[in-house]
């Protein structure tokens, strides 16, 4: 802080504190009008703030994950992204026209594409999805010139997370990697 903000702050100070803080506290007026007198203002001393702790990181801006399948490559046009630590994720899924096949985005823990991609190849009614403690995001099943949208929390631990879809035989050819990172 300068010396001369400083000297207005100390200044409007000494002015503020000759007027009155409610109706009642009004003096009265007097008879003759005299000119007032302010007194000379004392410097005050500056202290020096601390600076702001680690763990009082601006908080990361949301990332957005733009991701297509389609139908004609069988592949997202996205196969790699990152982010940090924690962030929050926006993901907006399209599976383009023309094609006959739904498509979705399931967000894994890592090694366990095969295992979780066979767990839900009968699970038609579900949209070939189902709760389970490897998955860690998902969008719905997306027909062909339909779009979705959903956010997710980054995970904590920095790594390679796979996504793939989960339609029966697309998660092979249909994948790609979150890459999370520590801040």
């Amino acid at each position: 802080m300068s010396t001369r903000t400083i000297l207005m702050i100390g200044t409007m100070t000494v002015a503020l504190a000759g007027c009155p803080k409610s109706e009642g506290d009004k003096p009265a007026p007097s008879a003759t009008a005299t000119p007032s007198v302010t007194a000379p203002v004392a410097t005050p001393s500056v202290t020096a703030s601390a600076a702001p702790s680690a763990s009082a990181a601006p908080a990361l801006a949301p990332a957005e994950l733009k991701i297509t399948a389609s139908a004609s490559t069988m592949a997202f046009d996205v196969t790699k992204f990152y982010v940090k630590t924690g962030q929050q994720v926006h993901v907006v899924f399209e599976n383009k026209a023309p094609g006959t096949l739904p498509h979705n985005w399931v967000l894994l823990k890592p090694g366990k594409e095969a295992s979780y991609a066979a767990s839900v190849v009968n699970a038609v009614d579900a949209g070939y999805y189902a709760d389970a403690p490897d998955v860690l995001a998902h969008t719905a099943l997306v027909k062909p010139g339909d779009k979705t949208e959903m956010t997710f929390t980054a995970p904590s631990d920095p790594g390679d997370y796979p996504y793939i879809c989960t339609f029966p035989g697309h998660y092979m050819m249909m994948k790609g990697v979150l890459i999370v990172k520590a801040p």
